[in-house]
């Protein structure tokens, strides 16, 4: 399986896309969904402190997410007014700058076992060292998927940064972006999106499972319509 296209992405030049909830609609499905991306990230700063690069991001006044790297490591982190904070920071960096990394991240709180809650994966291989490693209670919602609940505002989803309520674009991601692909509703490993190489390589495969009611999947192939969503769901 061939991907064609990706997305550049510069914190710079304040590029993005974004979708905003308002207090229409529904929420998306909070307890269980997957993020899958094929990302290669080109940092200003290398330092384990450098600003975060947010390839997904949402808030509202009072919460915020994010699936980031920090400089070399790579983070998952879910900040709620209601339930606090959980994260994943990664212990692994990621210094080669010229590859592409295939990163999944699960929300799964429906799940009875805690470590099972929130996973990173990358390459194909779960990550599960982590330098913070704080999981989230059992049903706890994510930010992302959040509409406006009356009392907090319009909740901005981002990819490639976040869109703070007062500051604006912020935490912009360096590099490109592709293949990206929301399932709503499911918690699905890498092996829905990709597989070993006979020379154990990790490399994609197309995704041909659902992607709920609220996903999405961004390919960029179309220029004009450059955050036009393959999913069927539009």
């Amino acid at each position: 399986y061939t991907i064609d296209n990706s997305l550049k992405l510069d914190s710079a030049s304040s590029e993005y896309l974004y979708i905003t909830r308002d207090a229409s609609g529904s929420d998306w499905n909070r307890l269980k969904w997957t993020a899958s991306m094929w990302v290669k990230h080109s940092p200003n700063e290398d330092t384990a402190t450098a600003p975060k690069e947010r390839m997904f991001g949402a808030s509202d006044t009072q919460s915020d997410f994010d699936i980031r790297f920090r400089g070399q490591p790579l983070g998952f982190r879910n900040n709620s007014d209601v339930d606090g904070v959980a994260e994943l920071r990664t212990t692994a960096v990621f210094r080669d700058y010229s590859a592409w990394y295939h990163v999944v991240a699960v929300w799964d709180t429906a799940n009875a076992t805690a470590g099972n809650r929130m996973r990173l994966y990358v390459n194909g291989e779960e990550i599960t060292d982590f330098s913070t490693d704080t999981q989230p209670s059992q049903n706890e919602k994510s930010i992302w998927g959040k509409k406006n609940d009356g009392t907090d505002g319009n909740v901005v989803h981002a990819i490639g940064c976040q869109v703070n309520a007062s500051t604006g674009f912020t935490q912009g991601f360096n590099g490109y972006m592709a293949e990206i692909h929301f399932v709503d509703g499911y918690a699905y490993g890498p092996e829905y999106f990709g597989k070993f190489s006979d020379d154990n390589i990790w490399i994609p495969i197309e995704y041909t499972g659902t992607h709920g009611t609220n996903g999405f999947h961004i390919d960029g192939r179309d220029a004009s319509d450059i955050g036009d969503d393959e999913s069927g769901n539009g």
